[in-house]
């Protein structure tokens, strides 16, 4: 069995720390931020949204803010 060395235990501590961050960074930049984007999606009805996870989607591909129809 081989000795693990120093560099390596601080390779794997870097490694995680860095992948640690990356995850941290990508939920809170992902496009519900922890809320429900049915809240504010201007597909936000029966007709117009078939989609199951309706209305407690955190991520949808058909997705549009109410503000985006505003400013159109």
């Amino acid at each position: 069995m081989e000795q693990i060395t120093d560099w390596q235990v601080v390779f794997l501590l870097l490694t995680v720390a860095i992948a640690s961050a990356i995850s941290l960074y990508a939920a809170g930049s992902s496009q519900g931020k922890g809320k429900f984007l049915c809240d504010d999606c201007r597909f936000n009805n029966d007709n117009d949204c078939l989609k199951a996870e309706r209305p407690a989607a955190v991520v949808c591909t058909a997705y549009r803010s109410n503000s985006e129809s505003r400013e159109q």
